[in-house]
């Protein structure tokens, strides 16, 4: 009897990771279709996609008397996120999640929001030399998830 319990126990674990290998191939596929690097976002703007196991960046020079404006969405799931300008933060660490997400609140109570993220930036006239906007996206709060981030900025 034992042999037949061992057996079943195989045979259920095994149509388990079936399952579960089927589904994550089928979300990565869906995933794939909807979120690649395509190039356009309905605006015209060239649109990024980056893979976040733990912190990675993104950044754009903004010349002396210029601007720019970026915008970024987390995939799936959630993410944090900082904006610097030089050494200068402009947007503080925030959670952001997925668009449409739920309002709950992430560990620790902090904030989620969701959809696109936007700002923008000006370098004075005055300035001597070119700043460089960074978006840095910290998911090292995650032990199992990479994170995927859609973003792009635009020179105004």
């Amino acid at each position: 009897m034992e042999v037949e319990v061992s057996q079943s126990t195989f045979a259920l674990f095994f149509h388990f990771c079936i399952a579960l290998l089927m589904s994550v191939l089928k979300k990565a596929l869906i995933h794939e279709f909807h979120f690649t690097d395509r190039g356009d976002d309905n605006d015209g703007e060239k649109v990024h996609l980056l893979d976040i196991a733990r912190v990675e960046t993104a950044s754009f020079d903004v010349q002396p008397g210029e601007s720019c404006s970026w915008k970024w969405r987390v995939v799936s799931h959630s993410i944090d996120c900082t904006v610097t300008a030089g050494d200068k933060i402009l947007r503080a660490v925030e959670r952001v999640a997925e668009y449409p997400s739920s309002a709950a609140t992430t560990p620790r109570g902090s904030r989620k929001t969701a959809g696109w993220q936007t700002g923008t930036y000006s370098n004075p006239s005055s300035a001597s030399e070119a700043v460089t906007v960074t978006l840095t996206f910290d998911n090292s709060f995650s032990w199992a998830r990479h994170k995927q981030v859609q973003y792009c900025f635009t020179s105004c």
